[in-house]
């Protein structure tokens, strides 16, 4: 059914505390080629979102504890698993329900009993939609929260939108908010990352003119990719706006990069390594002990040589001779 293939290994994170539905699911999604996670509860539904950043998630209503528009509303608080997409899932039909899921943040609403061809078509055009670019702000929100340490060791103050733990932009600022603006003494600079997409939209450099239209700011342009950095630099050069083009590679081909400096990490696992490592190092040891021994063994067998040849001075011979004389003479008496 899953004809599509693009959303091959897609990753899906299912939020349900009735077994039987999630086992149910489980089984079709899979044999549709994606990648199942589960969760029973709201609370491990939004730690697994977090930590496994699924790219699409089916959550469940009317669940004990934290109900299904509880535990939206925390994901779409979240700065990474807010742009998750999410579906939900209940038997109840009515408007004003529906409603409340989709002012919550919810990207959709199915009805139980769940129809599975229509729940593909959802999660197909859900995919298509928003995949990508879901994939590319949650890359983002990590690389800004990376620049936000980084900043703020260095005494800078600190506003984003993409972090509630933050201000959202500076009071004094004008026109669009960037994703993070760093200030500290006259040093001002906003940055803003790009995909594909945002590049491809004719609001973007009427979104850069207005960061730059405040006093003093510096621009910096973040892409993740070689097609978004020509784009960039294109729009860049054609409209005339002075800002960096930055090019931040993404997590695999940091790792391919790396791998394919130093080939000794690209053919040796680092569990391999740990072996060869733990063999050598005992090597060395048993080697040490056994020189030890060996050398005890030789300094003992030449300390009973040296005593075996060991021979009395004169004047002790001389002693013990004329000790057994007076010995011979008393018997010789008897």
């Amino acid at each position: 059914m899953n004809s599509d293939k693009q959303f091959t290994n897609s990753k899906i994170l299912i939020i349900d505390d009735n077994e039987d539905t999630v086992k149910l699911l489980r089984f079709r999604l899979e044999k549709e080629g994606f990648n199942i996670i589960t969760a029973i509860n709201g609370n491990t539904g939004l730690e697994k979102a977090i930590k496994e950043e699924p790219d699409l998630i089916l959550l469940d209503i009317l669940m004990q504890g934290k109900d299904g528009i509880q535990t939206c509303t925390e994901l779409k608080n979240d700065p990474i698993a807010r742009f998750i997409p999410i579906i939900m899932m209940s038997a109840v039909k009515d408007v004003p329900i529906k409603v409340k899921l989709l002012e919550a943040g919810a990207d959709d609403y199915i009805t139980k009993p769940l129809d599975f061809r229509e729940l593909m078509a959802r999660i197909q055009a859900i995919l298509r939609r928003t995949g990508n670019q879901a994939r590319e702000r949650r890359f983002s929100v990590k690389l800004i929260h990376f620049l936000i340490r980084k900043f703020e060791k260095r005494g800078y103050f600190i506003y984003t939108p993409l972090d509630p733990s933050y201000p959202s932009s500076h009071s004094k600022w004008t026109g669009s908010i960037p994703d993070l603006f760093i200030e500290k003494g006259r040093k001002r600079r906003a940055f803003m990352m790009e995909s594909m997409e945002t590049l491809l939209d004719p609001k973007t450099v009427d979104r850069w003119k207005s960061f730059l239209s405040n006093p003093g700011v510096e621009l910096a342009i973040i892409v993740h990719s070689k097609e978004s950095r020509r784009a960039a630099i294109m729009l860049q050069k054609e409209y005339d706006i002075n800002c960096r083009i930055i090019f931040e590679k993404k997590r695999k081909e940091l790792e391919k990069s790396f791998s394919s400096k130093f080939i000794l990490y690209r053919y040796l696992p680092a569990k391999w390594l740990t072996i060869i490592l733990t063999c050598i190092i005992t090597a060395v040891i048993l080697s040490l002990i056994i020189g030890g021994i060996s050398f005890k063994g030789g300094f003992m067998k030449s300390l009973s040589e040296q005593m075996g040849s060991y021979q009395p001075r004169d004047a002790d011979r001389q002693i013990m001779e004329l000790q057994k004389q007076l010995d011979r003479m008393k018997g010789s008496k008897r």
